[in-house]
Protein backbone atom coordinates (compact mmCIF):
# COMPACT_ATOMS: atom_id res chain seq x y z
CA UNK A 1 0.00 0.00 0.00
CA UNK A 2 1.07 3.39 -0.69
CA UNK A 3 1.97 6.18 1.85
CA UNK A 4 -1.22 8.22 0.04
CA UNK A 5 -3.41 5.24 1.13
CA UNK A 6 -1.88 4.78 4.83
CA UNK A 7 -2.86 8.68 4.76
CA UNK A 8 -5.90 8.16 3.52
CA UNK A 9 -6.63 5.81 5.86
CA UNK A 10 -5.38 7.27 9.05
CA UNK A 11 -7.20 10.19 7.79
CA UNK A 12 -10.58 7.94 8.55
CA UNK A 13 -9.50 6.38 11.87
CA UNK A 14 -8.71 8.52 14.19
CA UNK A 15 -7.27 5.73 16.78
CA UNK A 16 -4.30 4.88 14.77
CA UNK A 17 -3.55 8.59 13.90
CA UNK A 18 -3.21 8.78 17.92
CA UNK A 19 -1.44 5.66 17.39
CA UNK A 20 1.14 6.94 15.53
CA UNK A 21 1.32 10.50 17.44
CA UNK A 22 2.63 9.11 20.71
CA UNK A 23 4.65 6.82 18.64
CA UNK A 24 6.46 9.51 17.00
CA UNK A 25 6.43 11.23 20.42
CA UNK A 26 8.46 8.42 22.27
CA UNK A 27 10.85 7.66 19.64
CA UNK A 28 11.72 11.68 19.18
CA UNK A 29 12.25 11.48 23.43
CA UNK A 30 14.57 8.38 22.74
CA UNK A 31 16.41 9.13 19.69
CA UNK A 32 17.38 12.30 21.11
CA UNK A 33 20.37 13.13 19.26
CA UNK A 34 20.45 10.77 16.74
CA UNK A 35 18.93 13.35 13.99
CA UNK A 36 15.73 13.96 12.39
CA UNK A 37 17.11 11.61 9.57
CA UNK A 38 17.36 8.70 11.72
CA UNK A 39 13.92 8.98 12.79
CA UNK A 40 12.20 9.45 9.15
CA UNK A 41 13.46 6.63 8.51
CA UNK A 42 12.38 4.66 11.33
CA UNK A 43 9.11 6.27 11.29
CA UNK A 44 8.53 5.12 7.45
CA UNK A 45 9.38 1.64 8.37
CA UNK A 46 6.88 1.68 11.41
CA UNK A 47 4.52 2.83 8.70
CA UNK A 48 5.17 0.46 6.01
CA UNK A 49 4.93 -1.76 8.93
CA UNK A 50 1.66 -1.13 10.28
CA UNK A 51 0.30 -0.45 6.35
CA UNK A 52 1.23 -3.98 5.56
CA UNK A 53 -0.84 -4.79 8.87
CA UNK A 54 -3.70 -2.88 7.59
CA UNK A 55 -3.77 -4.22 4.33
CA UNK A 56 -3.22 -7.92 5.27
CA UNK A 57 -6.48 -6.98 7.36
CA UNK A 58 -8.96 -5.72 5.11
CA UNK A 59 -8.05 -8.45 2.47
CA UNK A 60 -8.79 -11.09 5.05
CA UNK A 61 -11.88 -9.17 5.47
CA UNK A 62 -12.67 -8.72 1.72
CA UNK A 63 -12.09 -12.09 1.39
CA UNK A 64 -14.19 -13.14 4.32
CA UNK A 65 -17.05 -11.41 2.57
CA UNK A 66 -16.35 -12.94 -0.25
CA UNK A 67 -16.24 -15.87 0.94
CA UNK A 68 -20.34 -15.10 2.48
CA UNK A 69 -20.96 -13.81 -0.75
CA UNK A 70 -20.08 -16.83 -2.58
CA UNK A 71 -22.00 -19.09 -0.04
CA UNK A 72 -25.23 -16.97 -0.60
CA UNK A 73 -24.73 -17.39 -4.48
CA UNK A 74 -24.37 -21.30 -3.74
CA UNK A 75 -27.80 -20.75 -1.28
CA UNK A 76 -29.75 -19.36 -4.15
CA UNK A 77 -28.76 -21.73 -7.08
CA UNK A 78 -29.86 -24.42 -4.50
CA UNK A 79 -33.05 -22.83 -4.10
CA UNK A 80 -33.50 -22.15 -7.93
CA UNK A 81 -32.69 -25.85 -8.06
CA UNK A 82 -35.06 -26.51 -5.81
CA UNK A 83 -37.72 -24.54 -7.29
CA UNK A 84 -36.84 -26.68 -10.72
CA UNK A 85 -37.00 -29.93 -8.85
CA UNK A 86 -40.66 -29.03 -7.32
CA UNK A 87 -41.70 -27.64 -10.87
CA UNK A 88 -40.59 -31.29 -12.19
CA UNK A 89 -42.13 -33.18 -9.04
CA UNK A 90 -45.47 -31.60 -9.86
CA UNK A 91 -45.10 -32.29 -13.35
CA UNK A 92 -44.25 -35.69 -12.50
CA UNK A 93 -47.59 -35.90 -10.58
CA UNK A 94 -49.99 -34.58 -13.55
CA UNK A 95 -48.30 -37.21 -15.82
CA UNK A 96 -48.94 -39.93 -13.35
CA UNK A 97 -52.55 -38.81 -12.99
CA UNK A 98 -53.05 -38.46 -16.52
CA UNK A 99 -51.48 -41.65 -17.45
CA UNK A 100 -53.40 -43.83 -14.77
CA UNK A 101 -56.36 -41.87 -15.91
CA UNK A 102 -55.89 -42.30 -19.86
CA UNK A 103 -55.39 -45.93 -18.50
CA UNK A 104 -58.63 -46.48 -16.70
CA UNK A 105 -60.39 -44.43 -19.74
CA UNK A 106 -59.18 -46.84 -22.58
CA UNK A 107 -59.91 -50.07 -19.95
CA UNK A 108 -63.60 -48.37 -19.39
CA UNK A 109 -63.85 -47.66 -23.30
CA UNK A 110 -62.86 -50.97 -24.31
CA UNK A 111 -64.60 -52.78 -22.15
CA UNK A 112 -68.11 -50.98 -23.49
CA UNK A 113 -66.92 -51.43 -27.05
CA UNK A 114 -66.51 -55.18 -26.77
CA UNK A 115 -69.95 -55.34 -24.55
CA UNK A 116 -71.59 -53.20 -27.75
CA UNK A 117 -70.20 -56.16 -29.98
CA UNK A 118 -71.65 -58.87 -28.37
CA UNK A 119 -74.92 -57.18 -27.62
CA UNK A 120 -75.09 -56.13 -31.47
CA UNK A 121 -73.90 -59.64 -32.07
CA UNK A 122 -76.93 -61.31 -30.93
CA UNK A 123 -79.32 -58.17 -31.10
CA UNK A 124 -78.68 -58.73 -34.83
CA UNK A 125 -79.59 -62.02 -34.74
CA UNK A 126 -82.61 -61.87 -32.81
CA UNK A 127 -83.89 -59.01 -34.50
CA UNK A 128 -84.00 -61.11 -37.98
CA UNK A 129 -85.23 -63.71 -35.96
CA UNK A 130 -88.66 -61.25 -34.65
CA UNK A 131 -88.79 -59.99 -38.51
CA UNK A 132 -89.40 -63.93 -39.60
CA UNK A 133 -91.61 -64.17 -36.76
CA UNK A 134 -94.02 -61.05 -37.81
CA UNK A 135 -93.91 -62.01 -41.47
CA UNK A 136 -95.28 -65.67 -40.17
CA UNK A 137 -97.57 -64.00 -37.99
CA UNK A 138 -99.00 -61.53 -40.85
CA UNK A 139 -99.21 -64.92 -43.05
CA UNK A 140 -101.55 -66.92 -40.35
CA UNK A 141 -103.33 -64.03 -39.54
CA UNK A 142 -104.40 -63.53 -43.08
CA UNK A 143 -105.19 -67.32 -43.68
CA UNK A 144 -107.08 -67.51 -40.66
CA UNK A 145 -109.31 -64.59 -41.72
CA UNK A 146 -109.77 -66.06 -44.99
CA UNK A 147 -110.67 -69.60 -42.79
CA UNK A 148 -112.64 -67.61 -40.62
CA UNK A 149 -114.65 -65.62 -43.69
CA UNK A 150 -115.26 -68.69 -44.87
CA UNK A 151 -116.42 -69.96 -41.91
CA UNK A 152 -118.98 -67.22 -41.61
CA UNK A 153 -120.38 -67.92 -45.10
CA UNK A 154 -120.81 -71.53 -44.39
CA UNK A 155 -122.83 -70.50 -40.68
CA UNK A 156 -124.88 -67.80 -42.06
CA UNK A 157 -125.67 -69.09 -45.91
CA UNK A 158 -128.97 -70.12 -44.56
CA UNK A 159 -129.68 -66.87 -43.20
CA UNK A 160 -127.94 -64.86 -46.42
CA UNK A 161 -130.20 -66.99 -48.65
CA UNK A 162 -133.51 -65.64 -46.66
CA UNK A 163 -132.58 -62.40 -46.86
CA UNK A 164 -132.16 -62.82 -50.78
CA UNK A 165 -135.45 -64.06 -50.96
CA UNK A 166 -137.02 -61.08 -48.86
CA UNK A 167 -135.85 -58.55 -51.07
CA UNK A 168 -136.65 -60.69 -54.36
CA UNK A 169 -140.40 -60.84 -52.70
CA UNK A 170 -140.02 -57.15 -52.37
CA UNK A 171 -139.15 -55.90 -55.03
CA UNK A 172 -141.21 -57.82 -56.62
CA UNK A 173 -143.93 -56.91 -54.62
CA UNK A 174 -143.71 -53.37 -55.32
CA UNK A 175 -143.20 -53.72 -58.78
CA UNK A 176 -146.35 -55.95 -59.19
CA UNK A 177 -148.17 -53.09 -57.49
CA UNK A 178 -146.07 -50.20 -60.02
CA UNK A 179 -144.78 -48.23 -56.18
CA UNK A 180 -141.97 -46.55 -57.22
CA UNK A 181 -138.46 -48.13 -56.56
CA UNK A 182 -137.45 -45.02 -54.25
CA UNK A 183 -140.37 -46.28 -51.79
CA UNK A 184 -138.38 -49.53 -51.45
CA UNK A 185 -135.72 -47.53 -49.58
CA UNK A 186 -134.07 -46.76 -46.08
CA UNK A 187 -134.67 -42.97 -46.25
CA UNK A 188 -138.22 -43.64 -47.51
CA UNK A 189 -139.51 -45.46 -44.73
CA UNK A 190 -137.43 -42.78 -42.00
CA UNK A 191 -139.42 -40.34 -43.49
CA UNK A 192 -142.94 -41.76 -44.27
CA UNK A 193 -143.26 -44.84 -42.56
CA UNK A 194 -141.46 -44.45 -39.41
CA UNK A 195 -140.64 -46.81 -36.63
CA UNK A 196 -137.78 -47.12 -33.88
CA UNK A 197 -135.41 -44.56 -32.55
CA UNK A 198 -132.89 -44.52 -35.53
CA UNK A 199 -135.57 -43.48 -37.90
CA UNK A 200 -137.28 -41.05 -36.02
CA UNK A 201 -133.93 -39.27 -35.52
CA UNK A 202 -133.22 -40.05 -39.58
CA UNK A 203 -136.50 -38.16 -40.05
CA UNK A 204 -136.13 -34.96 -37.86
CA UNK A 205 -132.00 -34.82 -39.46
CA UNK A 206 -133.64 -34.72 -42.53
CA UNK A 207 -136.01 -31.74 -41.57
CA UNK A 208 -133.26 -30.01 -40.39
CA UNK A 209 -131.30 -29.89 -43.38
CA UNK A 210 -134.19 -29.36 -45.86
CA UNK A 211 -135.31 -26.13 -43.47
CA UNK A 212 -132.26 -24.87 -41.69
CA UNK A 213 -129.45 -25.83 -43.54
CA UNK A 214 -130.10 -25.73 -47.00
CA UNK A 215 -131.83 -22.49 -46.73
CA UNK A 216 -128.89 -20.88 -44.51
CA UNK A 217 -126.27 -22.48 -47.15
CA UNK A 218 -128.27 -20.49 -50.28
CA UNK A 219 -128.81 -17.42 -47.75
CA UNK A 220 -124.79 -17.34 -47.61
CA UNK A 221 -124.19 -18.04 -51.39
CA UNK A 222 -126.99 -15.02 -52.31
CA UNK A 223 -125.29 -12.59 -49.96
CA UNK A 224 -121.87 -13.13 -52.18
CA UNK A 225 -123.77 -12.77 -55.15
CA UNK A 226 -127.38 -11.93 -56.16
CA UNK A 227 -128.04 -10.03 -52.61
CA UNK A 228 -124.51 -8.65 -52.69
CA UNK A 229 -125.68 -4.76 -53.46
CA UNK A 230 -128.64 -5.11 -51.09
CA UNK A 231 -128.25 -3.51 -47.40
CA UNK A 232 -130.83 -4.87 -45.42
CA UNK A 233 -131.20 -9.18 -46.47
CA UNK A 234 -132.94 -10.17 -43.18
CA UNK A 235 -136.47 -9.73 -45.06
CA UNK A 236 -134.72 -12.05 -48.32
CA UNK A 237 -133.51 -14.48 -45.20
CA UNK A 238 -137.02 -15.21 -44.47
CA UNK A 239 -138.51 -15.32 -47.85
CA UNK A 240 -135.89 -18.10 -48.56
CA UNK A 241 -136.37 -19.80 -45.12
CA UNK A 242 -140.34 -19.65 -45.81
CA UNK A 243 -139.73 -20.78 -49.28
CA UNK A 244 -137.51 -23.44 -48.28
CA UNK A 245 -139.51 -24.68 -45.79
CA UNK A 246 -143.09 -24.57 -47.92
CA UNK A 247 -141.06 -26.55 -50.96
CA UNK A 248 -139.89 -29.43 -48.41
CA UNK A 249 -143.73 -30.16 -47.05
CA UNK A 250 -145.15 -29.41 -50.58
CA UNK A 251 -142.69 -31.92 -51.79
CA UNK A 252 -143.37 -34.02 -49.04
CA UNK A 253 -147.64 -34.08 -49.29
CA UNK A 254 -147.20 -35.15 -52.87
CA UNK A 255 -145.01 -37.92 -52.14
CA UNK A 256 -147.04 -38.84 -49.23
CA UNK A 257 -150.37 -38.85 -51.11
CA UNK A 258 -149.17 -40.38 -54.20
CA UNK A 259 -146.92 -43.46 -52.53
CA UNK A 260 -148.13 -44.22 -48.72
CA UNK A 261 -152.43 -43.20 -49.13
CA UNK A 262 -152.48 -45.31 -52.48
CA UNK A 263 -150.25 -48.03 -51.61
CA UNK A 264 -150.34 -48.23 -47.81
CA UNK A 265 -151.12 -52.03 -47.71
CA UNK A 266 -148.40 -52.48 -49.79
CA UNK A 267 -146.03 -50.34 -47.74
CA UNK A 268 -146.73 -52.30 -44.42
CA UNK A 269 -146.07 -55.34 -46.12
CA UNK A 270 -142.97 -54.07 -47.54
CA UNK A 271 -142.30 -53.11 -44.01
CA UNK A 272 -142.91 -56.37 -42.34
CA UNK A 273 -140.35 -57.85 -44.92
CA UNK A 274 -137.90 -55.15 -43.89
CA UNK A 275 -138.16 -56.32 -40.41
CA UNK A 276 -137.34 -59.93 -41.32
CA UNK A 277 -134.24 -58.76 -43.36
CA UNK A 278 -132.97 -56.46 -40.43
CA UNK A 279 -133.43 -59.34 -38.09
CA UNK A 280 -131.41 -61.22 -40.19
CA UNK A 281 -128.63 -59.05 -40.45
CA UNK A 282 -128.70 -58.74 -36.99
CA UNK A 283 -128.25 -62.71 -36.55
CA UNK A 284 -125.67 -62.55 -39.27
CA UNK A 285 -123.48 -60.02 -37.25
CA UNK A 286 -124.20 -62.16 -34.13
CA UNK A 287 -122.84 -65.53 -35.94
CA UNK A 288 -119.69 -63.44 -37.32
CA UNK A 289 -119.06 -62.05 -34.20
CA UNK A 290 -119.22 -65.17 -32.35
CA UNK A 291 -116.81 -66.93 -34.88
CA UNK A 292 -114.28 -63.90 -34.53
CA UNK A 293 -114.53 -64.66 -30.82
CA UNK A 294 -114.49 -68.42 -30.84
CA UNK A 295 -110.87 -69.48 -29.81
CA UNK A 296 -110.40 -73.02 -30.90
CA UNK A 297 -108.41 -72.53 -34.25
CA UNK A 298 -108.44 -76.08 -34.67
CA UNK A 299 -110.56 -76.25 -37.58
CA UNK A 300 -108.61 -73.49 -39.79
CA UNK A 301 -105.96 -76.21 -40.33
CA UNK A 302 -102.60 -73.42 -39.03
CA UNK A 303 -100.68 -76.31 -37.66
CA UNK A 304 -97.73 -75.87 -40.20
CA UNK A 305 -97.95 -72.14 -39.20
CA UNK A 306 -97.71 -72.47 -35.12
CA UNK A 307 -95.05 -75.69 -36.04
CA UNK A 308 -92.73 -72.92 -37.62
CA UNK A 309 -93.34 -70.34 -34.78
CA UNK A 310 -92.54 -72.72 -32.39
CA UNK A 311 -89.30 -73.63 -33.78
CA UNK A 312 -88.32 -69.49 -34.67
CA UNK A 313 -89.35 -69.00 -30.77
CA UNK A 314 -87.25 -71.38 -29.82
CA UNK A 315 -84.27 -70.42 -32.15
CA UNK A 316 -84.58 -66.68 -30.13
CA UNK A 317 -84.56 -68.27 -26.78
CA UNK A 318 -81.58 -70.01 -27.81
CA UNK A 319 -80.04 -67.08 -28.83
CA UNK A 320 -80.82 -65.11 -26.01
CA UNK A 321 -79.43 -67.96 -23.55
CA UNK A 322 -76.25 -67.81 -25.80
CA UNK A 323 -76.02 -63.49 -25.25
CA UNK A 324 -76.60 -64.70 -21.41
CA UNK A 325 -73.91 -67.11 -21.58
CA UNK A 326 -71.27 -64.32 -23.21
CA UNK A 327 -72.56 -61.78 -21.36
CA UNK A 328 -71.69 -63.95 -18.14
CA UNK A 329 -68.64 -64.99 -19.58
CA UNK A 330 -67.32 -61.71 -20.56
CA UNK A 331 -68.45 -60.48 -16.97
CA UNK A 332 -66.41 -63.03 -15.46
CA UNK A 333 -63.37 -63.23 -17.91
CA UNK A 334 -63.17 -60.63 -20.32
CA UNK A 335 -63.18 -57.65 -18.09
CA UNK A 336 -60.38 -58.91 -16.14
CA UNK A 337 -58.58 -59.93 -19.35
CA UNK A 338 -58.90 -56.36 -21.19
CA UNK A 339 -57.99 -54.80 -17.44
CA UNK A 340 -55.07 -57.12 -17.37
CA UNK A 341 -53.64 -56.91 -21.17
CA UNK A 342 -53.58 -53.30 -20.92
CA UNK A 343 -51.95 -52.84 -17.55
CA UNK A 344 -49.31 -54.74 -18.30
CA UNK A 345 -49.37 -53.05 -21.56
CA UNK A 346 -48.74 -49.70 -20.27
CA UNK A 347 -47.22 -50.50 -17.24
CA UNK A 348 -43.39 -49.79 -18.02
CA UNK A 349 -44.70 -46.61 -19.55
CA UNK A 350 -46.37 -46.01 -15.95
CA UNK A 351 -43.69 -47.46 -14.05
CA UNK A 352 -40.69 -45.50 -15.76
CA UNK A 353 -42.72 -42.30 -14.79
CA UNK A 354 -42.96 -43.14 -11.49
CA UNK A 355 -39.63 -43.87 -11.35
CA UNK A 356 -38.91 -40.47 -12.34
CA UNK A 357 -40.98 -39.06 -9.67
CA UNK A 358 -39.30 -41.43 -7.34
CA UNK A 359 -35.88 -39.87 -7.78
CA UNK A 360 -36.77 -36.65 -7.81
CA UNK A 361 -39.18 -36.32 -4.89
CA UNK A 362 -35.85 -37.81 -3.32
CA UNK A 363 -33.19 -34.93 -4.69
CA UNK A 364 -35.81 -32.78 -3.69
CA UNK A 365 -35.46 -34.26 -0.29
CA UNK A 366 -31.43 -33.75 -0.30
CA UNK A 367 -32.20 -30.94 -2.02
CA UNK A 368 -33.83 -29.49 0.89
CA UNK A 369 -31.70 -31.12 3.45
CA UNK A 370 -28.47 -29.36 1.96
CA UNK A 371 -30.68 -25.98 2.13
CA UNK A 372 -31.23 -26.22 5.56
CA UNK A 373 -27.30 -26.97 6.18
CA UNK A 374 -26.19 -24.22 3.73
CA UNK A 375 -28.26 -21.89 5.71
CA UNK A 376 -27.08 -23.33 8.87
CA UNK A 377 -23.44 -22.80 7.62
CA UNK A 378 -23.92 -19.35 6.74
CA UNK A 379 -26.07 -18.52 9.99
CA UNK A 380 -23.02 -19.75 11.88
CA UNK A 381 -20.08 -18.81 10.22
CA UNK A 382 -21.18 -14.96 8.34
CA UNK A 383 -25.09 -14.00 9.74
CA UNK A 384 -23.82 -13.84 13.85
CA UNK A 385 -21.05 -11.47 12.50
CA UNK A 386 -22.61 -9.69 9.30
CA UNK A 387 -26.46 -9.12 10.55
CA UNK A 388 -29.33 -11.16 9.27
CA UNK A 389 -30.33 -7.62 7.76
CA UNK A 390 -26.96 -7.60 5.92
CA UNK A 391 -27.13 -10.71 4.38
CA UNK A 392 -28.32 -10.45 0.98
CA UNK A 393 -25.96 -10.57 -2.17
CA UNK A 394 -26.37 -6.56 -3.22
CA UNK A 395 -25.28 -5.40 0.46
CA UNK A 396 -22.26 -7.85 0.75
CA UNK A 397 -21.26 -6.29 -2.40
CA UNK A 398 -21.52 -2.95 -1.99
CA UNK A 399 -19.71 -3.59 1.54
CA UNK A 400 -16.61 -5.17 -0.12
CA UNK A 401 -16.43 -2.29 -2.01
CA UNK A 402 -16.39 -0.09 0.54
CA UNK A 403 -13.29 -1.99 2.04
CA UNK A 404 -11.82 -2.33 -1.43
CA UNK A 405 -11.90 1.78 -1.75
CA UNK A 406 -10.15 2.32 1.62
CA UNK A 407 -13.06 3.57 3.42
CA UNK A 408 -13.10 0.81 5.92
CA UNK A 409 -10.62 -2.47 7.00
CA UNK A 410 -13.00 -4.18 8.70
CA UNK A 411 -16.77 -6.08 8.13
CA UNK A 412 -17.68 -3.90 11.28
CA UNK A 413 -16.21 -0.94 9.77
CA UNK A 414 -17.84 -1.34 6.42
CA UNK A 415 -21.00 -1.63 8.05
CA UNK A 416 -20.83 1.09 10.03
CA UNK A 417 -19.80 3.57 6.93
CA UNK A 418 -22.63 1.71 4.55
CA UNK A 419 -25.10 3.00 7.28
CA UNK A 420 -24.02 6.50 7.47
CA UNK A 421 -23.63 6.72 3.87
Amino acid sequence: MTIYSFQNRTRRTGNETRFIDVYRFLATEKMGAEGNKSLDEQEEKEQEAYSDQIEKQAQENIAYLMAAKTELISLNKMNKALDSLKAEEKRLQKSIASEEKSMEDEITQTIHRKLDEIENQFESALKDNKEKEKRLLTKRAKKKNEKVKERVKEETADVREENRKLKTEMDSLFKQNHIPRFCNSKLYYSLFMTKGIFEVLEFLATIFICIIVIPALLCIAAEDTVLSHIKDLKPYYIIIFLACTLLFFFVYIIILNSTKVKHHPVLVEGRKIRDKVKANEKKIKAITNAVKKDKDESQYNLEKYDEKLEEIREEARIISEKRQTALTEFEQKGKQEITESIRNRRREGLETIKQKYRDHSEQLLMGEKNIQEQKRLIQENYTKRIGDEYMDYETITDLITIIEEGDADSVEEAILFYNNE
